[in-house]
């Protein structure tokens, strides 16, 4: 038995992923917190689950959760000894958006101090949500005061309509995805292109596995038997209320699974058969995949805007939040968005005309 280890691929420098000073960041200081490791291959043994990772054994553990999803997930879960759980995250379907970075020589002026917003009622579908970036935090960029960032995350109808290898993004595709959505993002503001500050450079990534699509319904899944479960955003117990994909849904899932897996210590077999969740659900598609769809709600307008203070913190703007509380999909107007993966590589300067 190893109790209280948990791996984790996040880098202990990463500020996006650091243990926070909340109930969380303390329980992580009971643990035994090995990172970074990248988990990449589990197995059943007659000692329990064996996780190698750097290439080499990490040990034997009573039980494994899988806080992923996608291709990664798929892959370490196939050929483990959990059959259920790995049918089950083979069923999840994902889609694909455009985030687009761009940094503005000058600062464009929105309404009210916007800051981020959801974007509806636009006839092209092309923006979903925006968020000034260099407002978060009151960040400023030394030597260039002036700069202003902004992140762009498109619709699920424009990501599948625009779609392209996202290892390989061909620069004429990133070119045409930025004037798109700048153009877009001016159209919600309500004014015309050529105000829009002059780019001095920007950054297309296609987000390959962005929102879910589909869910099943419950909390988190786990199988008892196997000792294997799975938590994340795209589960969640409607009875619960709040949304699917948001940082409220993972947040219940994680501790739904948390839950599950103290009571499965000292269960006997027919206490631990009872604690079976999620197995064998059918996924349902979800009524709205955008970021900040509202199934049921008719635009009024074209901008939803974030309340101030709330500004998106950290997979859109910058890991920005997920759908947070019950706000995008939800009743609660809470208007916290679920975060793009921050785009790697370099920003494409622009040259002046």
């Amino acid at each position: 038995m190893t109790p209280r280890v948990l791996l984790t691929s996040h880098r202990l420098h990463d500020p996006a992923t650091a243990p926070c000073r909340s109930q969380g960041g303390r329980a992580a200081l009971l643990m035994d917190v090995r990172r970074p490791m990248w988990v990449a291959r589990v197995a059943a043994t007659p000692k329990g689950w064996q996780l190698t990772g750097n290439n080499k054994s990490q040990g034997h553990f009573d039980a494994v959760v899988i806080a992923h999803n996608g291709k990664c997930a798929n892959r370490l879960a196939a050929p483990s000894g959990a059959p259920l759980v790995a049918q089950q995250l083979m069923r999840l379907k994902l889609n694909s958006i455009w985030a687009v970075m761009v940094a503005l020589q000058e600062p464009l002026e929105a309404p009210n101090g916007l800051e981020g917003a959801f974007v509806t009622g636009q006839p092209a579908k092309h923006l979903s949500w925006v968020a000034n970036n260099t407002a978060k935090l009151g960040l400023r960029h030394p030597g260039h005061p002036g700069l202003q960032c902004w992140t762009l995350l498109s619709t699920e109808t424009y990501g599948r309509e625009n779609k392209v290898p996202q290892e390989a993004v061909p620069q004429e595709v990133a070119e045409r995805v930025q004037r798109d959505m700048l153009a877009a993002l001016m159209s919600a503001l309500g004014r015309p292109t050529a105000e829009l500050p002059r780019p001095a450079a920007y950054k297309c990534q296609l987000w390959g596995a962005a929102l879910p699509v589909n869910s099943p319904g419950v909390p988190c899944i786990l199988d008892p038997v196997a000792r294997m479960g799975v938590c994340g955003d795209w589960l969640h117990d409607p009875a619960a209320g709040g949304a699917a994909a948001s940082m409220q849904a993972a947040a219940l899932s994680g501790l739904a699974l948390a839950e599950r897996l103290a009571a499965l210590r000292g269960a006997d077999a027919e206490a631990a058969a009872k604690l079976a969740v999620g197995l064998h659900e059918q996924f349902v598609p979800l009524s709205n995949p955008d970021i900040g769809g509202f199934p049921g709600d008719k635009a009024a307008g074209t901008l939803a805007e974030a309340p101030t203070g709330a500004a998106p913190g950290g997979r859109g703007g910058g890991r920005q939040g997920r759908r947070q509380g019950s706000g995008c999909r939800g009743r609660a107007p809470l208007f916290w968005c679920k975060p793009a993966r921050q785009v790697a590589g370099p920003l494409h300067p622009v040259v002046p005309a």
